[in-house]
């Protein structure tokens, strides 16, 4: 894939003005720009608890057990919170841990192989994150793939901000969109 396609991808993602078009863009351009399957949109609410807002290609029971298992104490996802950064599950447990992982566990029971997310941040905190997963033995995700969910969560983050910035407009100065 071109700079210049990624750019695009990149620009869909950051244009969006709301959640179902962030979802919808995020998923389209992660499957074509990372080749995933299964993915998982989520936000933080008001009490800083994690939330699925959507999710695609994800059997809800694995969407159940992740939050019953993992959500409170998933060290890769506080690492992508913490650091504000994208990791996969193989890199982040490292080879010699990876099969031995409770996310390997998880993605295996479920039909899938590896798993990567990344972090939203508004206003220099974390929003939420992006899961990804593939549905075939592949090989763990590289540095591109990395990257490239790095940078679409990135355009995400430009598309929450500016989500945000409207209904401040809104409800401080009354300011409507036409």
């Amino acid at each position: 894939m071109s700079a210049e396609e990624l750019g695009h991808a990149a620009l869909r993602v950051a244009g969006c003005r709301s959640l179902t078009a962030l979802r919808a863009a995020l998923f389209g351009q992660a499957d074509s720009i990372i080749g995933v399957v299964a993915m998982g949109l989520y936000l933080f609410d008001d009490a800083d608890h994690l939330q699925l807002i959507s999710s695609r290609l994800a059997p809800r029971g694995f969407l159940d057990e992740y939050e019953r298992e993992f959500c409170k104490s998933d060290t890769m996802l506080d690492c992508i919170v913490a650091d504000r950064r994208t990791v996969d599950g193989f890199h982040f447990h490292g080879p010699a841990r990876w099969r031995r992982s409770g996310n390997y566990d998880l993605l295996r029971g479920w039909g899938f192989y590896h798993n990567m997310g990344g972090a939203f941040g508004v206003d220099g905190s974390a929003a939420g994150a992006l899961f990804v997963a593939t549905a075939r033995e592949t090989e763990p995700f590289d540095a591109i793939h990395v990257k490239r969910l790095d940078l679409l969560c990135r355009a995400g983050s430009l598309a929450l901000t500016a989500m945000r910035e409207r209904e401040r407009l809104v409800r401080t100065v009354g300011f409507r969109f036409a």
